[in-house]
């Protein structure tokens, strides 16, 4: 996931998985702002492959925030029961992409990769050094 799919998502409203739409509906300030709170302190481990997160309270907390700003067929997802037991190659996915998509407003223009991609940048050596400003 990187920025660009995250705006892409964003710009249309819509989360495609395994040809499953996803609908994020409009939000308040603070919805916004508890999601990427959470978001922005896990994004390193979802990018990483670790979802212990998952089972934490605070995590249902954000999960419901999640279900009640997303319609899956017209429905919101906090009233339809059990879709992610139908639908449970979706799930993981959903909630990365979600919360990512979400949060970025607070994403754009500030960063240009997520967390993951920053520290690989970050390995990279150039060798050639860079000359000072004259």
């Amino acid at each position: 996931m990187d920025v660009s799919q995250l705006k892409e998502a964003y710009d249309k409203g819509i989360i495609e998985i395994n040809e499953h739409e996803y609908e994020i509906c409009k939000m308040s300030h603070g919805q916004r702002v508890k999601v990427f709170a959470y978001f922005s302190s896990i994004a390193n481990d979802a990018m990483g492959g670790n979802f212990a997160f998952m089972d934490s309270d605070k995590f249902n907390e954000i999960e419901k925030v999640i279900y009640g700003l997303t319609k899956f067929n017209g429905d919101l997802l906090k009233v339809i029961h059990g879709h992610f037991e139908e639908y449970a190659e979706d799930y993981i996915e959903f909630i990365v992409l979600a919360m990512g998509v979400i949060s970025y407003p607070f994403l754009r223009g500030k960063i240009t990769s997520l967390p993951s991609q920053e520290a690989e940048m970050t390995q990279t050596t150039s060798q050639k050094p860079m000359s000072r400003p004259k």
